[in-house]
């Protein structure tokens, strides 16, 4: 399997690739997947950081014995939108990896370009 990263960085060889091969492999909407699993990601990772923020506020809270209803609230809602969030990066996630695994190896330079077997001579 390619790298994302590597497909990130240059589609073009990749298209290349699939139409040198003859696969049929779906690159943009590969490259749609990707990037709405990083737009995802990126938020996931901020609503995990900013629960911890509040947790932390909560223990303080608690701690000096003080009201925190309205962090235990907020805190459900966070939970609530990662777990959403979460179900939505392995839906992406799969279906990105399901056309990843369709991406054919960038062949060599000096490999001859054919329909099948019988062009490399």
């Amino acid at each position: 399997m390619i790298d994302i990263r590597f497909i990130r960085n240059n589609p073009e060889i990749v298209r290349q690739a699939i139409i040198d091969k003859n696969e049929k492999a779906d690159l943009d909407k590969l490259l749609e997947l990707d990037e709405a699993f990083r737009k995802e990601q990126y938020e996931f990772e901020g609503l995990r950081a900013h629960q911890n923020t509040v947790s932390q506020e909560i223990a303080k809270k608690k701690r000096a014995k003080e009201d925190a209803s309205s962090q235990l609230e907020e805190m459900t809602k966070l939970a609530a939108r990662i777990k959403d969030i979460q179900a939505s990066l392995a839906e992406l996630g799969a279906e990105r990896d399901e056309i990843l695994l369709s991406i054919p190896n960038i062949p060599e330079e000096s490999v001859p370009v054919g329909k099948d077997e019988s062009a490399n001579e």
